[in-house]
């Protein structure tokens, strides 16, 4: 399920950022306390966002609240206040998330619960309270809570959608896109992706560009998708950079190709901390790419890459991957058999996909046969699955490690 929009994980992670209740009653109702007439759930409310709460991304728990702010949500809730209801809906659909491994606490009575959750959302979506659309949108989308049906959710994400929900006018985009409770229809979901990045949504910036680029539900027009991409590099970060990178590396989407323009970017992307950026540019600088070829650099970027972390433990072992290739053949690092192998072991104990290559490699060593690159490279089917959820802008990067 896509938990992005779901309130508390959003707001937990804005909270470990800003560290102040204002903006975070903002997201939650579009609107800020001055300007909300119910006061009550609105004091009740900041008191719990001030209180001790943690980001379940660090996997800590939410504990020590006055379990008497509860029972005053569910008093109002229960007496038709909206935004209380909607408040207890995200309750219990993030209670078992936050507690799972907290301990006891005071709310052992209000349990992870998707039904109740669903039933509290749709009283507030009823009173045009746009997250508990959204929310409700997301529980008939997954099956959660409700049965899962498509043409539910997306009637609840146009609701959402219609007041100005980024979220649910993304996820109605995607319906659209596949036709998923809607008739499939392209041009429709360019329309709801436009609308949430002309709110600054960068994703759907992306989508954007993207659609410009193709000419997939709209006229190709490089000049458009030049411009979106540019607008999603404002606040995409890494991400978006690194798709002005491939675009340059390419020539993509009226990007004129230039490797020198490709490394550039692929720089600034991984300086803001993107994996798969500093993989590439490790790679530009074993074969000379737009840079001057230099091999530590090449071991610098892969190493860097470590210490920023892989999104998924394939891109993990396939980053163990290639550092073990560096020692194996000596480039930009004292030549280490024994390293080499180090790393070939873990990779391979990940367990995840691109364990032929990796136990090839072990084999090499063990046997003393030496160990041929081009064997490999000739099964890029393999080396395709060993980063899985990656893709090199160009298969004949791995060209140097011959």
């Amino acid at each position: 399920m896509k938990r992005a929009a779901l309130l508390f994980a959003a707001v937990a992670a804005t909270i470990s950022v800003m560290d102040a209740a204002a903006p975070i009653i903002q997201f939650a109702y579009g609107q800020t306390s001055a300007q909300r007439k119910d006061g009550v759930v609105d004091n009740l409310y900041s008191q719990f966002v001030k209180a001790n709460m943690k980001d379940p991304v660090l996997g800590d728990p939410l504990i020590n609240v006055d379990p008497q702010w509860v029972m005053q949500v569910r008093q109002e809730a229960l007496a038709g206040n909206a935004r209380a209801q909607d408040v207890m809906g995200n309750l219990h659909v993030h209670y078992g998330f936050f507690f799972s491994e907290g301990g006891k606490s005071a709310w052992d009575d209000l349990q992870h619960d998707s039904s109740r959750a669903a039933y509290w959302f749709r009283k507030a979506a009823d009173q045009k309270i746009e997250d508990a659309q959204n929310q409700l949108g997301f529980l008939y989308y997954s099956g959660e809570g409700l049965s899962r049906n498509f043409a539910q959710a997306a009637y609840w994400f146009r609701k959402a959608a219609d007041q100005g929900s980024v979220d649910a006018q993304d996820q109605l985009g995607v319906m659209y896109y596949l036709g998923q409770g809607v008739p499939q229809d392209h041009a429709q979901a360019v329309h709801w992706f436009r609308s949430a990045a002309e709110q600054g949504s960068w994703p759907d910036q992306l989508k954007i560009a993207s659609s410009y680029c193709n000419g997939d539900g709209v006229p190709q027009d490089f000049s458009k998708s030049a411009y979106w991409y540019w607008k999603a590099s404002e606040k995409g970060g890494g991400v978006a950079l690194t798709k002005i990178a491939r675009n340059y590396y390419e020539g993509g989407c009226g990007f004129p190709k230039n490797y020198t323009q490709a490394a550039n970017f692929y720089r600034k992307a991984a300086d803001r901390g993107d994996y798969f950026a500093s993989v590439v540019l490790g790679f530009l600088y074993g074969n000379g790419k737009g840079v001057a070829r230099n091999y530590k650099q090449t071991a610098y970027w892969w190493n860097k890459a470590a210490k920023q972390g892989a999104p998924t433990r394939q891109n993990g072992a396939y980053r163990l991957f290639l550092l073990g290739l560096l020692y194996y053949k000596g480039l930009g690092v004292p030549q280490d058999s024994v390293k080499a192998e180090a790393y070939w072991e873990q990779s391979e104990k990940s367990g995840e996909a691109g364990v032929w290559v990796v136990k090839n490699c072990l084999n090499a060593i063990k046997s003393g046969s030496g160990f041929v690159v081009d064997n490999l490279l000739a099964h890029p089917d393999k080396l395709g699955v060993l980063a899985l959820g990656y893709n090199l802008p160009d298969q004949s990067l791995y060209g140097f490690l011959r």
